[in-house]
């Protein structure tokens, strides 16, 4: 695949990952017209935590690439962006925050190779995996030490280190997005939003939202979907 913009045109090859900022121009095509190739893409507004895991290296203006060499790595990333296409063609009224779930997944593998960028242990990045993948229950930090082979001082360490941030409190954040993405996009009544974000009640739940975002879940919905706070 060759990307190109206006003050340049590269060639992609596989791993490869291509990042368009919002308003600019894409285009892209094969190199060998006659060759197959296949892409996998999503247009997505960024969550506001995931700003920290798209400073790629520049093209051009807007346009910012990552190359990915590790075939265990790419087999990750390539398994959640196809996860996420199957969660947007899925018939259920959770297909949207699933198919987010899984962009956020290959966004943290893909975070993982960037070059300049923070690094993060590798065990961190599996703790945030599990995190994505299991907000819908229970979470301490005993149990999120136990599936990356820490201590539980080791992991709240090495998180408030690298994060900036303990585990409960990521774990917190990470819910309450996966929250607003539920009440933007699906018609789930406030019990069983907080149910599918592990919150233990629906007045537990509308207390900790209103703490973080400064209103009540139903106000965020009359209110509508709203820009995510992305800071590229």
């Amino acid at each position: 695949m060759r990307a190109r913009s206006a003050r340049l045109s590269r060639e992609m090859i596989p791993g490869d990952t291509v990042l368009w900022l919002p308003g600019v121009a894409q285009d892209f095509g094969t190199v060998d017209p006659d060759q197959p190739w296949e892409i996998v893409w999503a247009h997505f507004q960024p969550m506001g935590s995931w700003s920290l895991w798209l400073g790629w290296p520049e093209l051009a203006a807007g346009v910012r690439w990552l190359p990915s060499r590790d075939p265990a790595l790419l087999a990750r990333v390539d398994q959640a962006l196809l996860d996420m296409v199957a969660a947007t063609h899925a018939p259920t009224t959770h297909s949207r925050p699933l198919a987010m779930n899984s962009l956020e997944r290959a966004l943290l593998w893909l975070d993982a190779t960037a070059p300049g960028g923070q690094r993060v242990d590798g065990r961190i990045h599996d703790a945030i995996d599990f995190i994505a993948g299991h907000l819908h229950q229970p979470i301490d930090v005993p149990t999120i030490a136990a599936v990356v082979h820490l201590s539980p001082s080791r992991l709240s360490h090495l998180f408030k280190e690298q994060l900036g941030v303990a585990p409960s409190r990521f774990v917190e954040q990470r819910r309450i997005e996966r929250a607003q993405q539920l009440l933007d996009s699906t018609s789930m009544s406030i019990a069983s939003i907080a149910r599918a974000t592990g919150f233990s009640s629906q007045f537990y739940f509308a207390t900790r939202f209103k703490a973080a975002t400064g209103i009540e879940p139903t106000r965020w919905r009359r209110n509508g979907p709203r820009p995510a706070e992305a800071k590229d």
